[in-house]
């Protein structure tokens, strides 16, 4: 069950929240993402990400992008011809989506995006509309995921697809395991600083129930804090199967992936480190002992 009561004024706040949670995300040099360095995107992401971009471009017709953030997907396809409607939740974001298009098809504007604000939980999707929609790093993020793949599967043209890069989580033994590892490990925040995120280590290792719960039941998370973070993750695969016919499927980043980009060492050592970790990642894979927290999923529309 992906969806759960929460009064519409309490539902309000915490969209609000979301919103300016997503707008207010910058580059963090005590808290480095994967994306943040050149060498480890290449390491972990590039080959995903283009595989995602070719899954997309090679396909016909319209695209819509959920949880669009500040558009790179969406220019990505855009340059390669493809039309790309891209929605997400911050106007911020969105803002900078534009500007962003803006600069890069001044030459040609009836080839850049669309960009618009509007809450993937409440939207209403126009029928038979697209050919394609693709959501990367999204889905974890919606709390009301089954009525969302819903308008998803009515806004597709018959035979339309689905394509999806997401978190789907780690389970309990794999985030107590990053927990101790990030707490006594070298990092980019200090040992002092990690002492005071104690108070985060309960929703930390919260699964989607227990967040979904803690939501409906009690305060909000910190304004810091995203309310919606991994509100959706092992019911992400489940609730796309009720409506799409998944064709195929592949997963990734089982574990080391969550602390190559915040374990804190000298220069040198960071590339033979993080190819450590990443060939750590694939073995975990490649001989079953995991399953990935992230996977990949093209579907087409159940008729």
């Amino acid at each position: 069950m992906t969806d759960n009561p929460i009064s519409s004024a309490r539902y309000g706040s915490l969209a609000e929240q979301e919103a300016r949670f997503w707008g207010n995300v910058r580059r963090s040099s005590d808290n480095p993402q994967l994306w943040d360095d050149p060498l480890l995107f290449d390491l972990f992401l590039r080959n995903q990400w283009e595989y995602l971009i070719r899954s997309v471009a090679a396909l016909q017709g319209d695209v819509l992008e959920l949880g669009c953030g500040e558009g790179h997907l969406a220019i990505e396809l855009a340059r390669k011809g493809v039309r790309v409607k891209g929605i997400d939740i911050s106007a911020e974001r969105i803002a900078r989506a534009n500007a962003m298009a803006a600069a890069e098809f001044h030459k040609h504007p009836g080839q850049a995006p669309e960009f618009i604000v509007a809450d993937l939980n409440t939207i209403t999707l126009p029928v038979s509309a697209y050919n394609v929609v693709v959501a990367h790093d999204a889905l974890h993020h919606i709390l009301y995921l089954d009525r969302l793949v819903g308008e998803i599967s009515s806004a597709l043209k018959d035979k339309g697809r689905l394509i999806v890069y997401d978190y789907v989580g780690m389970g309990s033994y794999r985030k107590l395991a990053a927990a101790f590892a990030y707490a006594i490990l070298p990092t980019y925040r200090s040992y002092g600083e990690k002492l005071k995120l104690s108070p985060r280590f309960g929703r930390f290792m919260k699964d989607e129930q227990g967040k979904r719960a803690e939501l409906a039941n009690a305060s909000a998370a910190e304004e810091s804090e995203s309310p919606f973070e991994e509100i959706s993750q092992a019911s992400i695969v489940p609730a796309l199967e009720k409506k799409f016919r998944i064709e195929e499927r592949k997963e990734d980043h089982p574990f080391f992936f969550y602390l190559a980009p915040k374990m804190r060492f000298p220069a040198s050592l960071k590339p033979l480190l993080w190819k450590t970790l990443r060939a750590l990642d694939k073995t975990l894979l490649a001989l079953r002992f995991s399953h990935g927290a992230y996977v990949y999923i093209n579907a087409v529309k159940r008729p």
